[in-house]
This record gives C-alpha cells, structure tokens and sequence, in this order.
C-alpha cells in the first residue's frame, strides 16, 4: 500500500464518518498513487511543479477522458491543504506547499489547462453518440429521450414524472409544460412514444419491467420484485436526476446538469426567433431597456426564470452558454 494510502487512512479516521466519505471521494485518487510511482516520490515530498503536474492529470470518476470543473478543482485544493496541515501536525513539519505563494500562481496553469466550455449542439450530439457505444440501445434511447426532454423545454424532472398523456398534442406535436406548449422535435415525439409503448427494457443490471407513476406518460424501469410497491414522486425525480449524473453527465466533456441543458434550449429557442447574433447581444450586451422586455417576455413564454430580473436572467444563460466570456 502506498504511505501516502496510509496516511490518508489515518487522517480520515480522524473525521466525522460522512465527511470522511466526501473527502476521500474527492482526494483518494489513483492518479495520485499512479504519479507518486511514475516520479519515485510521496506527495510529502513532490515541489510545488509536480503537483501540478500531478494535478492536471486528475479526471472525473468513470470518465477518463473528462477532465473536472474548475469549482472541482477548488474543493480538492481545500481538501488536500487540509490533509497536509494533519501531517504536519501529526508526521513531521514540513511546508505546506498549498498555502504557498508559488502554487497560488502556479494552481492558475491546470485552470486555463481545464477546457471550459458551455453546452452547444455539439456537445449534445456528441454525448449522445457516447450514449449508443456505451449503453444497448434501449437504454441508450431511454438515456437519449431524457436529455432531449431537458433541450425542449421540460424545466425540472417533476415535469418529465408528471407528464400526461394529455400534455401531448398529436396533430401539433407539441407537448404543454405548465400552460405552456413546446414544440417537440420529430425525434423526440418518436422516442416519448417507443418508451410509452415498452412494457420491458434490457438494463445494464438485467431486463426491466416499465411502469409509469399514477398513469403518467412517461415510463420507469423496475425489477419485477418492486412493481408492485408504491413509490412517491420524488422518488421518480431523484431516480432521474441520479441516471442523469451516473449515464448522462460523464458523456460530456464539461460537467453538464439538466437545468444546463434546458437553459440552453431556452437560448437556442431566442437563437431560432431573433437570429444568432441578436441572440448573442441579448445575452452578452450591457442592459437596454427595449432589449430587457423581449428577453423577460421570451423567459415568462418558455418558462424559464420566473421572477428573475433581467441581470439575473442573463447571467444564468450566460453560466451555462458563455461561460468563459
């Protein structure tokens, strides 16, 4: 075992049993021991360049090729300073190279090295794509008609559990949200129906059962075992917002929340109205009082932001959108 693992095991021993957990969920990484090998050296005994080097190598759990957030990034920081002040107190007195001034600065190289990008087409597709070469291809569609939901114009996941089938308008194919209608793509329509219609689906962990929750559209995967056990509806939502994290989040190249997506839906649906570069000065220009009312009134039609201002309104698309401008 690595004296690094040891040591950490005896600092986490020393927490409160759920903060033990998160921390070493955030810091217990084997790409700290993989480089400790790679150098010949504990991470007591690194300089400040090798553990940014170290660092850079860091990715997100069950997607090697995704690297993490700059927010991510932070929390580690914190946690390892903190990890580095119990061995010095507890091992031997050393400095400890996160509160130094030369890794200040240098900590800003793994963040212009992190690639922070916001939602686009692009990366819907591509995670999509991702879905298929991961999962069979009913899961993936499962997965699929989830993230298109978000894209148009399903806000939470309450909206996706209570859908009924009437909230969907054949002739239009639209569904209504809220009082609201959203036109639903071709692709979308096709895949609400297939999933409707599906009394079993093959699941990473066995073929499923399909049950909707009190005659909603929408349907759920469930071992036979549990058909017949009466759930909530916020047991449905978290089981959404859970598959999202575990299936949907790691096929992106960014950390990706449903509510990204949706608010990007929002953006592409000024985008179709008003044209791109309208679109862009809407979001990105200084306030204008003309430009305030069409975007507060675009919000309350799509259902986004209710009682947000317009600073609010624009930094929330911005975050998800422009998140680097």
């Amino acid at each position: 075992m690595s004296k690094t693992k040891e040591y950490l095991d005896q600092y986490l021993a020393t927490r409160p049993e759920k903060t033990s957990q998160k921390i070493r969920s955030m810091i217990d990484r084997h790409e700290v021991y993989d480089y400790e090998e790679k150098i010949g050296k504990s991470i007591f005994e690194m300089s400040v360049d090798e553990i940014i080097d170290m660092m850079k190598t860091f990715r997100r759990r069950g997607a090697q090729k995704s690297k993490l957030s700059t927010k991510t990034y932070d929390v580690i920081c914190s946690l390892f300073r903190s990890f580095f002040s119990w061995y010095i107190d507890e091992v031997e007195v050393i400095k400890n190279p996160f509160n130094s001034p030369e890794f200040k600065a240098k900590y800003k190289n793994i963040l212009t090295d992190v690639r922070v990008i916001g939602v686009t087409k692009e990366s819907i597709t591509k995670a999509i794509n991702r879905l298929y070469s991961n999962e069979n291809r009913d899961y993936a569609e499962y997965c699929e008609a989830i993230v298109r939901m978000a894209y148009e114009g399903f806000a939470t996941t309450h909206d996706i559990v209570f859908l009924k089938e009437s909230d969907i308008d054949i002739l239009r194919r639209s569904v209504t949200i809220r009082g609201r209608e959203h036109l639903l793509s071709s692709k979308l329509y096709e895949l609400l129906i297939s999933i409707h219609n599906k009394e079993e689906m093959p699941a990473p962990r066995g073929v499923f059962a399909m049950i909707s929750f009190e005659g909603s559209y929408f349907k759920f995967p469930t071992r036979e075992s549990f058909v017949d056990v009466k759930r909530e509806a916020v047991f449905w939502q978290s089981y959404i917002s859970r598959l999202f994290r575990s299936k949907i989040t790691p096929c992106f190249d960014s950390t990706v929340s449903f509510r990204d997506i949706y608010i990007y839906g929002f953006y592409e649906h000024i985008v179709r109205k008003y044209g791109r570069e309208e679109a862009e000065r809407m979001i990105l220009s200084d306030n204008d009082g003309r430009v305030n009312m069409i975007l507060l009134d675009e919000a309350d039609a799509y259902g986004v932001g209710e009682n947000l201002s317009p600073t609010q309104l624009r930094k929330t698309v911005r975050q998800c959108v422009f998140p680097d401008r």
